[in-house]
């Protein structure tokens, strides 16, 4: 009996596990997780931190900021070349046209003419009748007036008598001289140096008294008519020079970026409106300008189109930049344009107010841009202010 209890203890003990048979896997297993735990964190990479980094330096091209010594602040507009003479000459006695010009010098349409010069010659039969009949009684009146007086001196004839005689004299003598002039009218010549723009009158027809019998254009010099907005006419003033451009021949591009033609010359202001054109708030200004012969032809011709460029003002030592660096931003409802400038490495920006657009080229009228700042002129729209710089070639900073 007490050998089955014994045995029964024995087999009861070695039934139950031993202590240190649940700690070594327990040891071991977390062990494994701290080894874990210690590789993720080497291996994993260096966690980042937003804002902190510093992005990589933008490769720019930059031009010092410079200053040009004066600058035409200028605007063009469209003009039409007028005569500076357009003259209707009129018949002014009536009659048959028997020739152009004379015998020794006939004149057809499109020929010069000087002041005097004979244009057209009228039958003068009937004028030249008319003027011995007058030159006749002119005569005879005269003789009868001397008469009289000598009669009055012996007092045979009274004071009454010579007033009347000297009377008829005097209405002979202008009666003669009215047929005196109507003869030298009825030879047409030219009131104005120019080209003979028309004859619409043919040998053989019949003019009255105010027919126009031909058309003289003064060509040399021309007026430039233009219609200058109210806003500009204020800087104009009669006797400024301005520059005359011929529009069909097509502009230039000049090396400061803007364009020039290839035919201009100087015209005068002489003539400023008083008053507007209150539909188009316009005012009519005329330039004289100088019109030599070309050749056969003038330079200029009546009805031409032509580009006018009037100046305004002139500007002294003004800053000029490309106009693609200009950013437009928004300000206040409305907007405003900056550029950026290299300042020791880094792009700070600049507030500009643009003037004038010369071809490619802006006038900067005002802001805080200097003179012998760093102007980035390529890569400018890849920077914002506090961008790392890196100032490159014009074409590394373009790729």
């Amino acid at each position: 009996m007490i050998v089955r209890e014994e045995k029964s203890k024995q087999e009861a003990a070695q039934r139950q596990p031993h202590p240190l048979k649940w700690w070594i896997p327990a040891l071991v297993f977390f062990g494994g997780l701290v080894a874990l735990a210690v590789l993720v964190v080497v291996l994993m990479p260096p966690e980042t931190t937003p804002g902190v980094s510093t992005p990589p330096p933008i490769n720019v091209y930059v031009e010092e900021v410079a200053t040009i010594p004066e600058v035409e602040d200028y605007f063009e507009i469209n003009g039409v070349v007028e005569p500076h003479r357009d003259v209707g000459v009129a018949a002014e006695v009536a009659g048959r046209i028997e020739s152009h010009g004379t015998a020794d010098k006939p004149l057809k349409e499109g020929d010069y003419v000087q002041p005097g010069d004979v244009i057209l010659r009228i039958n003068t039969d009937l004028l030249q009748a008319e003027f011995n009949r007058y030159d006749a009684q002119r005569r005879f009146d005269a003789a009868e007036l001397e008469r009289t007086i000598e009669l009055n001196r012996r007092q045979v004839a009274t004071a009454r008598e010579v007033d009347e005689a000297r009377t008829r004299w005097q209405i002979s003598q202008a009666a003669y001289e009215t047929a005196q002039a109507q003869l030298d009218r009825s030879i047409v010549k030219s009131p104005i140096p120019g080209v003979l723009n028309d004859l619409p009158v043919e040998v053989g027809e019949y003019v009255q008294p105010g027919d126009v019998v031909a058309n003289i254009v003064q060509d040399d010099p021309v007026k430039v008519v233009v219609h200058v907005p109210e806003r500009n006419i204020r800087y104009l003033s009669v006797g400024d020079q301005h520059m005359i451009m011929d529009k069909l021949t097509g502009p230039v591009l000049s090396q400061n970026g803007g364009s020039e033609p290839p035919e201009k010359w100087r015209g005068t202001i002489t003539f400023i409106s008083a008053t507007a054109d209150a539909a188009t708030n316009t005012t009519r200004v005329e330039l004289t300008v100088p019109n030599p012969r070309d050749g056969e032809n003038r330079r200029l011709r009546s009805g031409q189109i032509v580009l006018t460029r009037l100046t305004r003002q002139v500007l002294k030592d003004v800053i000029m930049v490309p106009l693609r660096v200009l950013i437009p931003q928004p300000s206040n409802g409305g907007q405003q344009y900056v550029v950026f400038v290299n300042v020791d490495g880094v792009a700070e920006q600049r507030i500009v107010v643009p003037g004038q657009i010369r071809g490619n080229m802006v006038t900067i009228v005002g802001g805080d841009l200097k003179p012998g700042e760093k102007l980035i002129i390529e890569g400018h729209r890849y920077v914002g202010p506090g961008q790392a710089l890196r100032e490159v070639s014009m074409q590394e900073a373009m790729q």
